[in-house]
Order: structure tokens, then sequence, then C-alpha cells
């Protein structure tokens, strides 16, 4: 197993998240550490661990230059040996039953790709508590999704974090790596990818496996603005899912899911009274889906937008 760490400007956290991957006792755990161009002590702390303790690679890009998370990770994955995959970012952390649930699951039934579980968020002080805008301390889905419905519940832009999925090297075959393009909402298009042509099922669902460390200034602010960074994830996902050989009911589910947000988006904006993100939705959504201009659901909300109701 190896669990890839992109690492940037976490020196502070960096022991912590990997005490608690070496506190799970698994004797064949490869931890690679990959920098992506930090400016602080990440680096020497990561090559400060890899002294103390076995089964731990560091390593950083060629230019030595930071190419943004997906590349990172990515960087890891293709140096990295282990049969399953998982991450960790440098500031989080796992709890010691971490792989127990998922290891199982992928070990009882070799046609399962992936195992999901729920991240517990944990917050630095009040106000960064105060800035996570979804209320819930428990990131990822809580109830049982059956494999065939992933897709569809994971294009309402909802997901699990990245330290809570263990998933078979093989499945990247059929999916490819992260897009490097994308910055934001990066991994939700590998999980769209991998939930179209694998097996994904979530496992212990109501325990959460690892813990998603947010400070202040967390780079993640999940919000109704972040809608707008989802659809061009969403619209490189339907991109590739068009140029594969995939059930055509498959594509259909995508390409009514994905306008079924971005007119939800539309609508919600509206509802709280934010017009600008109401027509950066809009303007988004036709840029990207210009089919999407048919809908006579979008054809309303657009009619609507320009009459200032």
């Amino acid at each position: 197993m190896s669990c890839i760490i992109p690492l940037y400007n976490a020196a502070a956290w960096l022991e912590r998240a990997v005490r608690s991957l070496l506190d799970c006792g698994l004797s064949d755990l490869e931890i690679v550490m990959v920098d992506d161009g930090s400016t602080d002590e990440s680096l020497a702390e990561a090559h400060r661990l890899q002294r103390v303790h076995e089964g731990i690679r560091v390593l950083q890009h060629p230019d030595k230059q930071n190419h943004g998370v997906s590349a990172t990770r990515n960087l890891g994955i293709e140096n990295s040996i282990g049969e399953l995959i998982c991450f960790l970012d440098g500031d989080d952390f796992v709890y010691p039953h971490r792989f127990e649930a998922a290891h199982a699951v992928l070990q009882s039934d070799v046609g399962i790709d992936g195992v999901y579980g729920t991240t517990k968020m944990v917050f630095e002080s009040e106000e960064a508590q105060a800035g996570w805008y979804q209320g819930e301390d428990i990131f990822g889905f809580q109830d049982e999704i059956r494999s065939e419905e992933l897709l569809g519940r994971l294009l309402k832009g909802k997901c699990w974090a990245t330290s809570a999925i263990l998933f078979r090297r093989e499945l990247l075959e059929r999916t490819g790596l992260f897009d490097p393009t994308l910055h934001i909402a990066e991994d939700c298009n590998l999980w769209f990818r991998m939930a179209a042509v694998g097996t994904l099922v979530g496992a212990d669902l109501t325990n959460p496996v690892s813990a998603y460390w947010r400070t202040t200034g967390s780079a993640y602010q999940a919000g109704a603005s972040q809608k707008v960074h989802m659809l061009r994830s969403m619209q490189l996902f339907q991109r590739w899912l068009n140029s594969r050989q995939v059930d055509p009911t498959v594509k259909e589910q995508a390409r009514q899911c994905i306008r079924d947000f971005a007119i939800n988006g539309i609508i919600a904006a509206r509802s709280s009274q934010q017009r600008g993100l109401a027509w950066s939705l809009a303007a988004k959504s036709i840029q990207l889906f210009p089919s999407i201009g048919l809908d006579y659901r979008f054809q309303r909300q657009l009619l609507s937008m320009t009459l200032g109701r």
C-alpha cells in the first residue's frame, strides 16, 4: 500500500500526519512525500522523518518549483509501488482504524475497485470553525449508495475527502491520473471518472477514518462560489467521458446531472440574493455547456434575472 502526501508549507503538521499513518500498524505501508516548492521547512522536515522511520520516500519536482497539488500527487503515484493507493495532505491526519474496513472490503471482493469513508472536520480555532460554511463536522457521504448510483450523487457537487479513499492502482489505468490543469475540484474530477468506469463502495461511514485540519487560511473554502470551479471540473469530466467507450446511459446520466447542478446552483445563488454569483454561474454554464441554453429551466432563470426578478 502506498500513501501519497503532497507537501506545500506543511512543516508544522507533517510529523503528526506521518505518525498517524504509522500508528495504523501496517507493515507494508509505503509513504511517499512530494514537496511542491514549499517556502517553509517542509522538505527538511520530510527528510528528517525519512531518516527516523523506514518506508518513507521524499521527492521533489525536477525543477523544484510549485506545480500544484494535481501534478504533485501524480508524481507521487508514478513513483510509488503499492498495489493499493491512498492520499493524505501534510496538515491532515488519519485515525488508527483508517484502513481496517476498506482493506477488508478490498480483500473480500476483487470486483471492488475502491472504498471511501468519511472525514471529521477538526478546527484550529473558533474563527476557523466559523469559516466552514457547511456547518457539519463530518465530510463525505454518510449513507449507503449503490455503486451504479454513485456518479449521480457525486455530480450533485458532494464527494469524500482525498484522505478517505483507498483504491486499487489498476483503476488508474482506466481513469488516468489527476488533471494537472485543475487546481480546485481536481479530486472530484478523478472521483467522477472512477465512479463512471469502476466500482466504488462506502465502508464504516459512521466512523470517520481521517481528520481534515482547518486553519483560518485553509485553501479549501467550500461555498456557493465553489460551484463555478466545479463546473469546469465537470466539463473536463464530460469531455473525457464522451471520448471513452462507456455505456451511453452513463453518458446521458452525466449530461443531465451536470445540467441540473448548473441550474440548481443559479437558483440557490438567486435565493440567497447573490445576483453576481448567479450571473457568473449562468455565464460559465453557457461557456462550458452551450446546449444548456436550450433547457427551458435555464431560459426561465435567465429571463427572471434579466428582468430583475
